[in-house]
């Protein structure tokens, strides 16, 4: 019997997997798991305005850490006194100076033996050879300016305060005034020269009661309070954040590091929805066919990139501050245009929904966005109804898609429903500028480009990655110049014109129904690809029809050959590696059925065991299984046995129709009575064409037709 309620193809169990895995899939890209903006760190360049999120007063780490640095710096340092520093410096001053007069004053010397002589001045090593050159070169008056002018420097300096770290500042403070250098050339460089060897600090940094007097003013700065009210501004946009910045922001909710229990919960519920509708659409209404876990595994796939893409693109590119319509630009339709040409139109409507309602979701909760005055009501559904209006379309124009220009027409039908939806929200926005409608057909053009090239991309690599067979696929497979469909025209010529002729009312049928109607002309093309092995052994293939080769065979050997083809037509389809989906037609378009014919001849009056005598199956699993069964059973009846008219062409496909549905081989098929009544119909009304009676002419009339054809 036919069963009343299809079996499913998916089954409860991959449906509720299905379901779950996009649940959890969906909930780690929503719920704010890392919840602080890798955006808003210390350097980055703010890039909207950023606004508090609530009322609040707080004291100001930043602030005043910063003041108490202030208060600290401004202390000057403590300091001990070094004695007898000035005293110990003129005297090693005055000895190297009067070491270098003595030097000079000797007559029996060269220049170049005085400067030989300077080794045994105390002091010398602190002067360099060019200085040395210089003083003992220096006339009289030159070199006694030299002398009075650096004793009175080093004196003048050591008067005063001196530390270690001022030291150059006060020499070059001392030497810059007028009067204070010697007169002669080079006479500066001799001078400072002089004063960095014989100045020396005569005051000691005291470093501990400094840090004291710091802690002291470092406690006596008051605490600096900062407030901010709901909606204030915190960081401008283009400006650097600082430490201080970044402080405002989490004190004021824009950036969040804590987990929010109700920003949790809210992202499970919306991730459990969308699991479960999509689970649940899938296990209801079946949208899915075989192979099902392959096509679901790359369903799965497309939906979660797509949502991880939104995840990430989104909060860069939201809130739309310049009315540039960039978050707009994302391709996100390319997943309901994939999901529709694999076959499954119906659910890639419900992908649609679900991806532009998480759009909405994503762009109105994401931690990037907190601040930014997004929550806006306009704002959540313009994002979402823009991509479930592309999507929809998208999945309108990509239905069972089986070439690459139906890409390029979804693309062009997103792109142009964009901008239509973008058009109407401009409409309701205030002010509108001109330069908006610009920067809306950019997006509109870059979503649906960018959704039917990646779209294409899905199609090509995924399915070749899952072994899931596309339309495109089936297209290649329906040429005349296939190594099979060649082989079939040239060794089985009788099989090859057979299932032509089944492959046009088959497809024909299933259009009337709904089904597949692609793969029921490819799968009815190779269906019987078997018969090469042997095709003489089929009365297709023997031309004279005179002596067939089963005369001289018993009747079990001959049942072998025939039910032989099935095995043979597996490995063939194998060996030229036809996809799953095709390769299925071939065992299940004889079921399990038995070969009648031989059997009745083996069995004579009695009876045999069936089991030699039976297809190996299984069942027709698919209604488009089903119909090249029927379409195969028809064809051979009506051809074997010439009908004289169409009322006996009638007849015979009701009597098949009849005998299939008795023989339980269409019970594991998802068709039902009324679809069968269709297919029926459609059957009687092609194979009426294909098969028509021929009128017999009166002998005058075919006469007379003789001499037109001569004439």
């Amino acid at each position: 019997m036919l069963r009343s309620k299809p079996v499913p193809v998916v089954s409860s169990l991959g449906a509720a997997i299905f379901g779950i895995v996009i649940a959890l899939g969906a909930a780690l890209l929503v719920i704010p798991i890392f919840p602080e903006s890798e955006d808003l760190v210390v350097g980055n360049i703010v890039k909207r305005d950023l606004v508090s999120q609530y009322d609040i007063s707080y004291v100001s780490d930043k602030l005043t850490e910063a003041e108490e640095e202030k208060a600290a710096a401004a202390i000057e340092p403590a300091t001990l006194p070094l004695p007898s520093v000035k005293e110990t410096q003129l005297f090693k001053l005055n000895t190297l100076l009067a070491g270098i007069s003595a030097v000079r004053q000797r007559s029996d010397l060269t220049i170049e033996e005085k400067i030989a002589a300077l080794e045994d001045v105390p002091e010398i090593d602190n002067i360099s050879d060019d200085t040395r050159l210089l003083l003992v070169s220096l006339d009289l008056k030159a070199y006694e300016s030299l002398e009075n002018l650096s004793t009175t420097a080093v004196k003048a300096i050591l008067s005063i305060p001196v530390l270690e770290e001022e030291i150059e500042e006060k020499i070059d403070s001392y030497i810059e005034a007028p009067g204070r250098i010697p007169m002669f050339q080079n006479g500066y460089s001799v001078m400072q020269e002089l004063l960095i060897h014989y100045v020396e600090p005569n005051l000691l940094i005291d470093e501990e009661a400094t840090e004291l007097l710091r802690m002291e003013a470092r406690s006596n700065v008051a605490p600096q309070i900062r407030t901010f009210t709901t909606g204030q501004l915190v960081a401008k946009k283009g400006t650097v954040l600082d430490s201080e910045s970044i402080e405002a922001l989490q004190r004021t909710g824009v950036i969040d590091r804590s987990f929010n229990a109700y920003d949790i919960a809210a992202g499970l519920i919306f991730s459990l929805g969308l699991g479960a509708l999509l689970g649940g659409y899938v296990y209801s209404l079946q949208p899915i066919t075989r192979p099902w876990r392959r096509r679901l595994a790359m369903i799965t796939i497309t939906i979660l990139g797509t949502l991880l893409a939104m995840r990430l693109a989104l909060p860069a590119l939201l809130p739309d501050d310049g009315q540039q319509a960039l978050p707009y630009a994302l391709p996100l339709s390319a997943v309901t245009i994939s999901v529709a040409a694999i076959g499954a139109p119906r659910f890639a409507a419900i992908v649609a929904i679900g991806i532009g309602l998480f759009a909405g979701f994503i762009g109105a909760t994401s931690s990037n966005l907190a601040g930014t005055e997004f929550l806006g009501t306009l704002d959540a559904l313009k994002l979402a109804m823009v991509y479930i209006a592309g999507g929809l379309a998208g999945a309108i124009m990509s239905e069972r898609t089986s070439n690459l220009s139906q890409f390029l027409l979804a693309g062009l039908t997103v792109g142009i429903t964009t901008m239509l939806v973008l058009l109407g929200f401009w409409l309701l926005e205030e002010p509108r500028t001109t330069q908006t409608i610009l920067w809306i057909l950019l997006a509109s053009t870059l979503n649906g480009i960018g959704s039917a090239i990646i779209a294409l991309g899905i199609h090509i690599l995924i399915p070749f990655m899952l072994r899931v067979t596309t339309r495109v696929q089936l297209m290649e497979l329906t040429s005349m110049n296939h190594p099979l469909l060649r082989r079939l025209q040239e060794e089985a010529p009788g099989t090859y014109h057979h299932s032509t002729i089944v492959a046009s009312i088959a497809e024909r049928a299933a259009d009337q129904i709904g089904a597949d109607s692609l793969m029921v002309r490819v799968g009815a093309y190779y269906h019987d690809i078997g018969k090469l092995t042997q095709p003489e052994y089929f009365i297709e293939n023997n031309i004279s029809r005179e002596n067939s080769p089963h005369d001289e065979l018993p009747a079990e050997e001959s049942a072998a050959i025939i039910r032989g083809h099935v095995i043979g037509g597996i490995e063939l389809a194998r060996r030229y590696r036809l996809p799953d989906v095709i390769r299925d037609f071939i065992p299940q378009h004889h079921g399990t059925r038995l070969i009648t014919y031989f059997y009745h001849k083996a069995a004579g009056e009695g009876t045999l065991d069936q089991a030699p005598f039976r297809y190996p199956g299984p069942l027709p699993q698919l209604a488009e299984h089903a119909i090249v069964m029927l379409a195969d059973s028809c064809e051979a009846t009506v051809r074997a046995n010439q009908p004289l008219s169409n009322e006996q062409i009638e007849t015979i496909v009701e009597q098949i129709f009849t005998e299939r549905i008795s023989e339980g081989q269409l019970d594991e098929c998802d068709l039902s009575m009324n679809q069968l009544r269709k297919v029926a119909d459609s059957f009687k009304s092609s194979l009426q064409a294909v098969h028509h009676p021929r009128i017999e002419y009166p002998e005058s009339r075919r006469e007379e037709l003789q001499k037109s054809a001569d004439a």
